[in-house]
């Protein structure tokens, strides 16, 4: 995937353009690394976007997103593990939305826990019909996964109107690590 310079801090509407956006709020959140007395290196994982429509005010799972095995390479030495979920909400119907989203995961079938909870303050909105709202929020999950570990994660939504939503929902990991 190439990415290009991204200029403020807009929020995209396209999957890609969304990916980008998290990548580069990604990098800015990493800090200095001083490359002459260490240098880190990444393993990604993403999962493919899925769509799907919702038409209930009640609390829905959207699709599990699963990452069969997070490997490091032989020898190295883990830093931090990065997550980016990545959502966007598209009106299908002439209906104001607000929408509430969960952040939940699941570590080797040891059951589902809930990441990041925000639905008392709910992070999208949309106006009409055709209105589009995407989200993504960098997150530390290095005390949650090791190395060799399988990772299932989902969105669940909320919204005070039934009216029809298409959500396209996607997931980044990035092992951050260093050799020797």
């Amino acid at each position: 995937m190439e990415i290009g310079v991204i200029k403020g801090m807009s929020f995209p509407t396209k999957v890609t353009e969304l990916e980008a956006d998290a990548l580069s709020r990604y990098t800015s959140l990493k800090g200095y690394v001083d490359e002459e007395k260490e240098k880190q290196y990444e393993v990604e994982w993403s999962t493919d976007p899925v769509v799907e429509n919702v038409a209930t005010t009640a609390e829905t799972p959207l699709t599990i997103h699963t990452i069969t095995s997070l490997t490091y390479p032989t020898g190295a030495t883990e830093v931090r593990v990065i997550l980016l979920p990545m959502i966007k909400a598209s009106a299908q119907v002439a209906a104001t939305h607000h929408i509430g989203i969960k952040i939940l995961y699941e570590v080797n079938d040891g059951g589902w826990n809930t990441l990041k909870d925000f639905t008392a303050n709910p992070p999208m909105s949309l106006a009409g019909d055709g209105a589009v709202d995407s989200w993504a929020y960098p997150i530390d999950i290095s005390a949650i996964v090791s190395s060799g570990d399988k990772l299932e994660l989902r969105f669940t939504v909320t919204s005070d109107n039934a009216g029809s939503v298409n959500y396209t929902t996607s997931f980044l990991v990035v092992l951050v690590y260093k050799m020797g």
